[in-house]
Order: C-alpha cells, then sequence, then structure tokens
C-alpha cells in the first residue's frame, strides 16, 4: 500500500459581522495529493481533522473516505471519531484555524504540512451570523442575507486599515456609495434617495450623487445634484437639476431640466430639453437647442442647433449652423452651412458658406462666395464677390463681382460692376468706366392690356413702373413688340423700334429719328411708338379701341458721363 500526504492550508474563519460565537458541527472540503503533487482521484484516505487555536483544541478522524475524479472530499466536523477535545466549547476567532492531513495504506511516518488558502470549506451547521469565503448552503430568501438591521450603512472593503478608503456601502435610504478619502478631498455629503456614487475621490465633500434617485458612475469630483440625474464619470461635471445626463468629460455642467451632455470639456447646457454632444466651452442655451460640437459655439435660440466648428451662433428659433468659424443664424428658421464670418439675420434666411457674407431679408439667400449681401426679401445672391441683392422683393445676383440687383424683380447674372435698379431689369457688365453701371447693356419687359382708342402706355409692372434713365445716360435701344386680340388666332400685331434716348439733367430726350418697321398688322388702324416723359423712356401702342395684349422686349446698351 502507498502513503499519501494531503498538502492543504490554514483556514482561517473570518468572521464578516465581526462578532465571535461557539463552534458545531460543519462540513469541510479539501483536496487530496500524493507526496509527488499528483491528486489521488476515486481512493479510499483516512482524514484527521484539527482545530488549533494557540494550540490544539480539538481533534478527530475519519477512515474510509472517498475522494471524487478530482481528488476531492468532504468530511463533516464533529461527526468523527473524537481524539480529544469539545468541538462546542470552541469560540471562532479570527486566530482560529484548521489543520487537516490524509494517509493512505500502512505504516511510516508523515509529515503535517498546512493548508493552502485555496482550500473550500462550507459550514453546515455553523452560526447563521457568519458566511464563508466560498458561499453558503441551506440559506433561506429573504430570511438569510449580508447586511445590517439597523440604520447603518452595509460596508466592504479592500485592504482595510480601519479607515474609510477603498469601501463600498449601501446606506439605509437605498444609496450605494463608495467612500475613498485617503487618496484626497472630502468624505462627501448625504447621497439621496436610491442614489448610486462610485466614483472614489472628491474635492469637496457636495461632489455626490445627492439628487433622489441620482447617479455618478464613477471618475472624480462629479456632482448629480438633480433628481434622477446621471453623470457617467470623467472629472469635476455636474448633472444639476432633475433628469440631467453628462455622460463623461471635464467640467461640463448642465443647469436646465432634461438636458444632455455627451462629453468633451467645460460645455454648457441650459433651460430644457437642450444637448451639447461634446467639444470644448460650447453653450446650448436654450429649449431644444444643441450644439453637437466643436469650440466656443452657442446655440441660444429655442431649438437653435450648431453642428460644429469654431465660435459659431445659432441664437434665432429654429435657426442652423451646421459648422465653419465665427457663423451667426440669428433669424428664425435661418441657416449657416458653413464658411466663416457669415450671418443669416433675415427670417428664413440661408447662407451656405463663402466669407463674410450677409443674408438679412427674409427668405434671402447666398450661396457662397465673400462679402455678397442679400437684404431684399425672397433676395438671392448665388455667389462671386461684393454682389448685393437688395429689392425690395425678389432680386437676384447669379455671381460676378460688385453687381447689385436693387430693383424689385430684377436680375444680374452675373459679370462685373452691373446694376439693375429697376423693376424686372436684367442687366450685365463686364466692367466699368468709373462707378457700378456705367458700361453695360439690359433688357426689361413691358406689358398692358389696350380696350379703347388712343395711346396705352405699356409698363414694367403692367400698371405703373417705368423705364427711367439715370442722369448724364445715354442708351441705344431696341424694341420688340407684340399684340394680339382676345379671341383671334391672327388678329394682332408686330413691330420693332430702334433709337437712341439721353438723360440731361433728369430730362429725358430721344436724338434723332427712331427706325420703325412694322412686322405685321391685322387690322392697319394698329399702331405703336416710343416717346419720353420726364426721365422715362416709354412705350406705347394702340389697339384702335379693340382689346389686345402688348408685350415688349427692350434691349439697352447704356454708358453715363
Amino acid at each position: 500500500m502507498k502513503n499519501y500526504v494531503l498538502t492543504i492550508a490554514v483556514l482561517l474563519f473570518v468572521l464578516m459581522s465581526g462578532n465571535s460565537y461557539s463552534l458545531s458541527n460543519f462540513n469541510y472540503t479539501g483536496i487530496a495529493f500524493d507526496g509527488t503533487g499528483e491528486i489521488l482521484a476515486l481512493q479510499s484516505v483516512d482524514v484527521n481533522i484539527k482545530i488549533i487555536l494557540g494550540t490544539v483544541r480539538y481533534e478527530e478522524n475519519h477512515t474510509g473516505v472517498m475522494t471524487d475524479q478530482f481528488g476531492a472530499f468532504t468530511v463533516e466536523v464533529g461527526n468523527g471519531t473524537g481524539v480529544s477535545g469539545d468541538l462546542s466549547g470552541i469560540t471562532a476567532t479570527k486566530e482560529l484555524r484548521i489543520q487537516a492531513t490524509i494517509t493512505s495504506g500502512s505504516g511510516g511516518t508523515w509529515v503535517v504540512r498546512t493548508l493552502k488558502p485555496n482550500v473550500a470549506v462550507t459550514g453546515a451547521n455553523s452560526s447563521p451570523s457568519s458566511w464563508t469565503l466560498t458561499g453558503n448552503e441551506g440559506t433561506t430568501a429573504g430570511t438569510n442575507f449580508i447586511g445590517t438591521t439597523d440604520n447603518v450603512p452595509f460596508e466592504m472593503r479592500v485592504a482595510s486599515s480601519g479607515t474609510t478608503e477603498n469601501q463600498f456601502f449601501i446606506g439605509a435610504n437605498y444609496e450605494i456609495y463608495r467612500e475613498n478619502p485617503n487618496l484626497g478631498g472630502a468624505t462627501g455629503n448625504t447621497r439621496g434617495l436610491a442614489a448610486v456614487d462610485l466614483q472614489g475621490y472628491r474635492a469637496i465633500a457636495a461632489q455626490v450623487a445627492s439628487g433622489e434617485g441620482s447617479t455618478v458612475g464613477g471618475g472624480t469630483s462629479n456632482t448629480a445634484s438633480g433628481d434622477y440625474s446621471t453623470v457617467g464619470g470623467g472629472y469635476l461635471n455636474t448633472a444639476s437639476n432633475s433628469y440631467n445626463t453628462v455622460a463623461g468629460g471635464e467640467a461640463n455642467t448642465t443647469n436646465g431640466e432634461r438636458n444632455t451632455i455627451g462629453g468633451g470639456q467645460e460645455n454648457t447646457t441650459n433651460n430644457s430639453y437642450s444637448t451639447v454632444g461634446g467639444g470644448y466651452k460650447n453653450t446650448a442655451n436654450n429649449s431644444y437647442s444643441t450644439v453637437a460640437g466643436g469650440y466656443q459655439n452657442t446655440a441660444s435660440g429655442s431649438g437653435g442647433t450648431v453642428g460644429g466648428g469654431i465660435s459659431n451662433e445659432a441664437s434665432g428659433n429654429q435657426s442652423t449652423v451646421a459648422g465653419g468659424d465665427n457663423n451667426t443664424a440669428s433669424g428664425d428658421y435661418s441657416a449657416v452651412g458653413g464658411g466663416i464670418n457669415n450671418t443669416a439675420s433675415g427670417l428664413e434666411s440661408t447662407v451656405a458658406g463663402g466669407t463674410g457674407n450677409r443674408a438679412s431679408g427674409s427668405i434671402s439667400t447666398i450661396g457662397g462666395g465673400y462679402y455678397n449681401t442679400a437684404n431684399g426679401s425672397q433676395s438671392t445672391v448665388a455667389g462671386g464677390y461684393e454682389n448685393t441683392a437688395s429689392g425690395t422683393y425678389y432680386s437676384t445676383v447669379g455671381g460676378g463681382r460688385d453687381n447689385t440687383a436693387s430693383g424689385d424683380y430684377s436680375t444680374v447674372a452675373g459679370g462685373n460692376y452691373a446694376k439693375a435698379d429697376k423693376y424686372g431689369q436684367n442687366a450685365y457688365a463686364s466692367g466699368r468706366f468709373f462707378a457700378q453701371g456705367d458700361a453695360q447693356t439690359s433688357v426689361f419687359v413691358v406689358r398692358n392690356t389696350s380696350s379703347a382708342s388712343g395711346w396705352t402706355t405699356l409698363y414694367l409692372d403692367g400698371s405703373s413702373e417705368n423705364i427711367s434713365l439715370a442722369s448724364s445716360a445715354t442708351w441705344t435701344f431696341r424694341i420688340i413688340i407684340v399684340g394680339k386680340q382676345t379671341g383671334g388666332t391672327t388678329n394682332g400685331a408686330g413691330y420693332e423700334i430702334k433709337g437712341v434716348v439721353t438723360n440731361n439733367g433728369g430730362t429725358a430726350t430721344i436724338l434723332g429719328t427712331p427706325t420703325f418697321t412694322t412686322l405685321y398688322e391685322s387690322i392697319s388702324a394698329y399702331e405703336a411708338r416710343v416717346t419720353v416723359s420726364g426721365a422715362n423712356l416709354v412705350v406705347q401702342v394702340d389697339g384702335a379701341g379693340q382689346s389686345l395684349r402688348w408685350v415688349a422686349r427692350v434691349e439697352t446698351a447704356e454708358v453715363t458721363w
């Protein structure tokens, strides 16, 4: 027969409650090894148990104990063959240890070696005031628990020295928190009802989860003072009102209710339902406002949004700045797509990008370019440099440089230094002599309906707007006129008039005799002519008492000096 030694170590009873108790029967589980360290699997062994408290206080033997396939065995201490001592007369303390020795076969003298710390010991009938290191059996849910029955927090420690470093508490108000003042800072104010505070450091006592249902998931020096507020982690973050969230980052603050900061540094939300995704020193000041990221951006309008960039502001209600640098969307429902130093201040105005553009008219638009202005209602500048669309309504500059469309419904498609200051004027220039518009061409469209005999004036708007010449301007003109009678397929007329007109001191004069060509007349009594009135070039027709619709295209070449 072979002889074996069980090599296992000392078991220390750690009394969780800190109290001592008298021993009663309990289960002991060990693993059997032979002298070479091999597991004794599926073998019969004899086990000697000694309980030592300074000296051997109790000893018993168990014979014919079978190990399992892993070499493990279990004996009930207190139910073996007694050798010496009385188990019930022993009081368990932290100094108590158990020593187990096994033999297999016969003969030989064996060296007894102490237990290893990984040996499992379970209490069979031990005192209910203790929990073993490998768990308990025979407990009753709702009756047996680890905790306290008075109004004192339940405490767990790591590397404890009797102070509160690395300790974990469950409080009487359902709060769960960690204290670590030895790492620096204060122990912390009272946590809120059902709060969770897992950070291990704070600079001041108020940096805790003090709101009801609030959470600080980790990090250091964070504060969740609003009810149901959350700080996920990071450093020096504050969720100061109800239902606010700071996911992380550094020195972020949510002040209004139901606000969110994703991360970043020194970001702030105010009012309610505002959001800062991240970045540095961004502010969402109004309800439903959002700053996704970037640096020093502000969403101060209700529902305002800044996507990113630097020093952008969405101050109009439901306004948007997508990005860029130093852009402002101050009109309600206004938008700036990006670029530098752009402003959309008109209601529903838009600047897509570029530099230094200003869309101040309601529903005005600037596509891009450099220092363009759209200050008329529904005005548009597509791009270019220092162009202006300032007509009261619907003026347009397509691009180019230093062009102005200041008349209602006026257009400058592009070019350089063109000026469309009259109703519906379409002007083009490729440069200037001295001033804007002093070397350009234009197209006008005039219209009216004749119903009685006599001359009928055609107007730019069909009722009152005339084609006027600037002082000191001389134009050549080519006028193509068409008229159509109501209900007739061929009844009408067509004419062409060419000539020269000048404005000297505010009074227009036709120079020479215009060339007149009749292109078609269904009735010879129809007539057309060109004349002047004050500073205006006037196109007139005579429908001979019949109802006709008249339209004329007026093409001009213009010089001013």
